[in-house]
């Protein structure tokens, strides 16, 4: 499954593609939204098996559904854009299921269980873009065996591949800038 760079640079897309007026609330929102399934570790490591809840209800369309309705309770009490909250959210946190679909998934279950709770079936691509990142299960080899020349090529991949898809909608939001007519009475 793609690591955090990858998840960031998608969440960093999603923002960049969906917010014209680059607020940088709504770029934490889409960045943190775009991670949030993997907080899945978490439980995981308390119990000694980091492993053990990893790819479950969080990367669902249902968590994708209850993190989006979230998002937008708490920008409504902020007196923030709803709707902005809301899409980035929905928009950024299927970027992370559809990234880890696209991954080489080397632990079973293999792939996501993407439509629950209508099912429980795990979906994964047939075709991958992205490679696994290699970690322990082990609490106390967890973090170090991130640190791997496999792990250094998965990331570097995802930043070519997602970093180019980043600079795309930059170069074409940009564009589209230039192209605008000038509104009066701006100057």
């Amino acid at each position: 499954m793609p690591s955090p760079i990858a998840h960031s640079l998608a969440g960093t897309a999603t923002w960049a593609a969906m917010d014209r007026r680059r607020r940088i609330a709504l770029f934490v929102l889409a960045v943190l939204v775009a991670n949030l399934p993997d907080l899945d570790f978490l439980p995981g490591l308390l119990v000694g098996d980091a492993n053990r809840f990893h790819h479950a209800f969080s990367h669902s369309l249902g968590a994708l559904v209850v993190v989006s309705l979230a998002a937008a309770g708490v920008a409504r009490l902020l007196g923030a854009n709803v709707r902005a909250a809301l899409s980035i959210s929905v928009v950024a946190y299927a970027s992370h299921l559809l990234l880890d679909m696209l991954a080489v998934d080397t632990r079973a279950p293999y792939g996501i269980p993407a439509l629950w709770p209508l099912s429980n079936a795990y979906f994964l691509s047939p075709v991958s873009f992205f490679l696994d990142v290699r970690r322990s299960a082990d609490p106390s080899r967890f973090w170090i065996s991130l640190f791997s020349n496999h792990n250094l090529h998965a990331v570097l991949r995802e930043v070519v591949i997602l970093g180019g898809i980043l600079l795309g909608i930059l170069l074409a939001r940009r564009s589209c800038k230039s192209t605008e007519p000038a509104i009066r009475g701006s100057d």
